[in-house]
């Protein structure tokens, strides 16, 4: 009840954060008549001063139309689940690759990036219904909801990527 949000879904995410697009429409804005409307996202402003960019999605490619949106707003490349190398333990069930593994993956790619970039990533494990790999059951709390254990998940998921990229 106290909080504030662009966009009602995470479909709805990406056009609020890339392209200060607020989230006015009965549905989201890539799968509306508006689609076409031109924007001036993020991706494409850096890319005219010189940035490549990425945008890593850890679902299949044509999942929330996130490879339609990544055009849209001129990203340089697109990485969804079928760029990563296929592991099934990786793989949550549901969404498809399961943060930890897509992260640190994600920052490998990152690596061979040359300067300057800009790369955004989207995690599934806080969508339902918040798989937690097997090896890591019990290990985070619970919490009040049913998406906190997640939560602390793609929390710890997000460190050893942070760890990975600083080397």
């Amino acid at each position: 009840t106290h909080h504030l949000a662009n966009g009602r879904s995470s479909i709805e995410a990406l056009p609020s954060l890339l392209a200060q697009l607020p989230s006015l429409l009965e549905q989201s804005f890539i799968t509306s008549s508006y689609k076409d409307v031109s924007l001036n996202p993020l991706p494409r402003i850096l890319g005219e001063h010189g940035y490549s960019s990425a945008f890593f999605h850890g679902g299949y490619t044509g999942t929330m139309y996130f490879d339609v949106l990544a055009n849209l707003f001129s990203f340089t490349r697109y990485y969804g689940a079928e760029d990563f190398p296929s592991q099934a333990d990786s793989l949550d069930g549901q969404w498809c690759i399961m943060d930890e593994p897509f992260l640190l993956f994600t920052a490998k790619e990152l690596s061979k990036q040359k300067a300057p970039f800009f790369a955004t990533i989207f995690t599934l494990s806080s969508h339902h219904p918040y798989t937690i790999p097997e090896h890591h059951q019990g290990r985070f709390p619970k919490g009040k909801l049913e998406i906190h254990e997640s939560i602390g998940y793609a929390d710890y998921a997000l460190a050893q990527f942070f760890a990975a990229a600083e080397k």
